[in-house]
């Protein structure tokens, strides 16, 4: 059985195209999609956001098969999809914390299925709500 790909799509930029393996693990940045099929291995895959809150749009479909799609930040789960088949846009907002990367982890067949297609996008934050430093103190507004 050959390993499974992640076709990375850059949304925002002209349609350049990325295909790493599962096993490779490495960043992508925001304003990019994700589309796999016919595995069944979960993946985490890192999303470098380019700051340490905000929020952003994120895009999924886990189209005929159950899928489970979560989003993580710091350990933080910020989304969870639940075992789902359906097609959704959501506001996920994050931070503040110290990084910059947010974690998105797939579980296929989540319901006990042989087959899965999905996909998801990330886009780039936007400002989250503003917070102040008051004597050493942060507030938020």
């Amino acid at each position: 059985m050959s390993k499974p790909t992640f076709r990375m799509v850059c949304i925002v930029a002209a349609m350049c195209a990325l295909s790493f393996s599962c096993e490779t693990q490495s960043s992508s940045e925001c304003d990019v999609g994700f589309n796999l099929g016919g595995s069944n291995p979960p993946p985490t895959i890192p999303i470098e956001m380019g700051r340490r809150s905000g929020s952003f749009d994120f895009d999924y479909e886990t189209r005929n098969a159950m899928d489970r799609i979560e989003v993580f930040y710091e350990g933080e789960l910020l989304f969870d999809s639940g075992c789902v088949s359906e097609s959704r846009s959501v506001p996920v907002r994050y931070g503040p914390g110290k990084g910059t990367k947010i974690d998105v982890v797939v579980t296929p067949n989540c319901d006990g299925g042989i087959a899965t297609s999905w996909k998801f996008s990330v886009g780039c934050p936007v400002d989250s709500v503003p917070s102040v430093k008051v004597n050493n103190f942060e507030h938020t507004k």
